[in-house]
């Protein structure tokens, strides 16, 4: 997706990029959270 993304302006499918935008981001979200959880929060010294 994201070379059609950077490589492909003209035939970017604005439908595609919406479907993936809201029915693949709950599993994506879910992949963050479980890799987040493994590795731990970040010390960014704030």
């Amino acid at each position: 997706m994201r070379n059609i993304l950077i490589h492909g302006y003209a035939e970017v499918n604005n439908l595609t990029v919406w479907r993936a935008a809201t029915e693949s981001l709950d599993e994506l979200m879910t992949a963050v959270e479980t890799i987040l959880a493994e590795i731990g929060s970040p010390d960014c010294g704030l």
